[in-house]
């Protein structure tokens, strides 16, 4: 019928705008590289130099004279690099003819080294194929019409009529004249930008408005110190590896050692890929200036051995994990401005996309770039073992607890991960989104990891003194089976009995206390019930009950009051409540050694022990 067909859901306007929105920031960036690509730039090196001229202004030197000196400074000395680094690169050029020999002597020995080997055999095979191929279909004979001679075309030239045009620029010097061009603008950029970075900052806040004013300005502050802590940091990392990289190759004897750690310095600035890129060259220039192998395996042993104690030493104990962005989400980065803006988009990617991130994480309307891009954790532990059981993950699910046994008790563990889990469970099978066999499947896995917990186990009397009874399910049946495990380890047994099997007058009569276990969210009528059974039958006896999730009411607890002797809220209280009281040396006439002494008991609502009804 047409009445029973669903709707057709058409996306929001916002989700379109947003979609829209997106798309032409894309375009915007992609057509407006010429202009956004040398401000992106000279933000980037304002955040360095800032920290540079606020120590400079320490000392009473007037701003402006503070941005002179640091930007004269700053790029007196990358303008010194770079001259030396076209120098090398000059002599690299002129050196190189020197170096045929052994790129011979090379590929010979690679050759040599694949003369009956799988390529080798592949190699000979595409060979004859291509050959047969072309004995088939061979091309148009050159015979034909030899007896007619060949013509050839006169040249042309066309002289220039006009002798201003002469004085143009050569078309080889428009990407020189674009990249210096570049370069002064940044420069430009940068010392106005230090100069009135004030304002700028004022006119960010009033465009987001007063009202906003707390939100911009932990934005704000927290962006710039991400990013003037990413940049002093890595800038202190990269020239101490390139110089360790420079003294290395100088002493193992590589011609242009400066300009190698000049560039290896340099290149690591590109996450990820940039300490092998600056590795390439060094590397093939092994190959080609010695005989030999060692020097090659030597200059590459080089190159790993720092690498590895950056990452693993240097860069943790310097700058912490990271700039705030997961790994994931900063290679998807890399990728994506490097398509938008080529080199300098690879170099700018991570302070651009740290500065996303934060944005996201003070901006609502982009949030998400904050949930899908930031390394903070966006699920508790808790969520994520539930998650697993869920996924009937056992592997993960195991290493969660073998983790947090290393650091905590495992009543804790029962508190914090085990529980919940139940008790989530619990709740999504009564709203039907769990199947029952899903929840069954949950609850014998959690068996599993209780039952083979390695735990400290202490030998309990024959009598197991305390008696455990499930208000409802299997689920409150295995929190007692917990309660169970952490009182083994004070020598306390605790026997599991369902309400059913309470009729044996034996159990009644030796067993001083009682447990009633209620997981929420199980109503109060059977813990009720239960209690009110327990008191009929042993009026002299402990009867306490573990709620965990949510609470009893007030009006709930107050109904308990003439059955109950405690009533606690986690595993941790419960156990302590049930613990035995420290004995006396003095024997009190009347009691048996063999008994378990009466436990301390907690009143209603609170966790603190306190006297014993009698």
């Amino acid at each position: 019928m047409e009445g029973s067909r669903s709707p057709v859901r058409i996306p929001g306007l916002s989700t379109l705008i947003g979609l829209a929105t997106f798309l032409l920031s894309i375009l915007i960036l992609k057509w407006g590289k010429p202009i956004l690509m040398p401000v992106a730039l000279a933000i980037l090196l304002t955040f360095l130099l800032a920290p540079l001229v606020n120590r400079l202004r320490r000392f009473k030197i007037n701003q402006p004279f503070a941005v002179i000196i640091a930007a004269c400074f700053v790029f007196s000395a990358l303008g010194g690099l770079v001259w030396t680094l076209g120098h090398e690169m000059t002599r690299l050029a002129i050196g190189l003819p020197e170096y045929k020999d052994n790129i011979r002597q090379k590929i010979e020995d690679l050759d040599l080294a694949s003369r009956g080997s799988p390529l080798e055999k592949l190699r000979r095979i595409l060979q004859e194929l291509r050959g047969d191929i072309k004995s088939k279909n061979p091309g148009p004979s050159n015979e034909t019409h030899t007896s007619e001679p060949t013509q050839k075309p006169v040249p042309v030239v066309v002289q220039n009529e006009n002798p201003l045009e002469n004085w143009a620029v050569p078309s080889a010097l428009g990407p020189f004249i674009d990249v210096v061009g570049t370069a002064a603008l940044v420069v430009v950029l940068v010392i106005f930008m230090l100069l009135h970075h004030l304002e700028l900052r004022n006119r960010l806040i009033r465009l987001a408005g007063f009202e906003r004013l707390p939100t911009m300005t932990r934005a704000l502050d927290e962006a710039g110190a991400r990013i003037s802590r990413y940049l002093l940091m890595q800038t202190m990392i990269n020239t101490s590896y390139g110089i360790l990289v420079g003294v290395a190759l100088y002493f193992i004897g590589l011609p242009y050692a400066l300009l190698w750690a000049f560039m290896a310095g340099l290149l690591r600035f590109i996450p990820y890929v940039g300490a092998w890129l600056g590795a390439i060259f060094p590397i093939g220039l092994a190959l080609a200036s010695f005989p030999g192998w060692y020097t090659v395996l030597l200059v590459a042993g080089v190159f790993a051995v720092l690498e590895l104690f950056n990452n693993m030493l240097v860069e943790p104990l310097l700058y912490g994990h990271s700039a705030g962005v997961s790994q994931v989400a900063l290679l998807i980065a890399v990728a994506f401005w490097t398509w938008i803006w080529g080199p300098i988009g690879l170099a700018l990617a991570t302070p651009l996309t740290v500065c996303v991130v934060v944005l996201g994480k003070y901006v609502p309307a982009i949030g998400f770039l904050h949930l899908l891009m930031g390394d903070e954790p966006v699920l508790e532990e808790r969520l994520i073992f539930y998650q697993r059981l869920l996924a009937d993950d056992e592997v993960e699910v195991r290493e969660i607890m073998t983790n947090r046994l290393r650091k905590q008790p495992f009543v804790e563990i029962c508190d914090e991960l085990l529980i919940p889990a139940l008790i989530s469970a619990k709740q999504d099978r009564l709203r039907n989104e769990l199947s029952e066999k899903a929840h069954l499947k949950i609850i014998a896995q959690a068996r599993r990891l209780i039952t083979e917990s390695p735990l400290p186990a202490m030998k309990s009397s024959g009598d197991p003194g305390i008696i455990g009874i499930p208000a409802a399910d299997d689920s409150d049946e295995l929190a007692l089976l917990m309660l169970g495990r952490v009182l083994e380890t004070n020598g306390i047994g605790l026997l599991v009995r369902r309400s059913d099997q309470l009729e044996s007058p034996e159990v009644m009569s030796n067993t001083p206390i009682f447990c009633v276990m209620s997981l929420a969210p199980s109503s109060l009528r059977k813990p009720r019930a239960i209690c009110r059974e327990l008191r009929q039958r042993s009026p002299h006896g402990k009867i306490f009950i573990a709620r965990f999730g949510t609470p009893f009411a007030e009006e709930q607890v107050s109904e308990l009051l003439p059955e109950i002797d405690g009533l606690e809220c986690t595993l941790k209280t419960v156990s302590r409540t049930l613990r035995p009281a420290p004995q006396s040396n003095k024997s009190v006439e009347g009691t048996h050694s063999d008994a378990i002494p009466a436990p301390v008991a907690a009143p209603l609502g609170t966790t603190q022990p306190a006297s014993s009804k009698p």
